[in-house]
């Protein structure tokens, strides 16, 4: 099944705020910090992931090359505690 790029996108940032909120309740229960490093690590290659969807690309000279680089922080605001 293909999905739109802006459904890809708005499902990374969901998953971006998800694993952030995440992070902030782990910490407030005073949880391990091999957890915390855990959903440190998938929030960051969420982050990688959404600044490749994002990037603006040109084929050129037989290759693909990034015109605008991606953004890494979701447009919608963080969820509360």
């Amino acid at each position: 099944m293909v999905f739109p790029k802006q459904y890809l996108i708005d499902q990374t940032e969901y998953q971006i705020r998800k694993t952030e909120r995440g992070i902030k309740v782990l910490y407030t229960c005073g949880a391990d910090s091999k957890q915390l490093l855990a959903y440190g690590e998938k929030r960051e290659k969420l982050m990688d992931q959404l600044e490749k969807l994002t990037e603006e690309k040109y084929f050129s000279a037989g290759c693909w090359k990034v015109l605008k680089k991606g953004r890494r922080e979701p447009l919608y605001p963080e969820w509360p505690l």
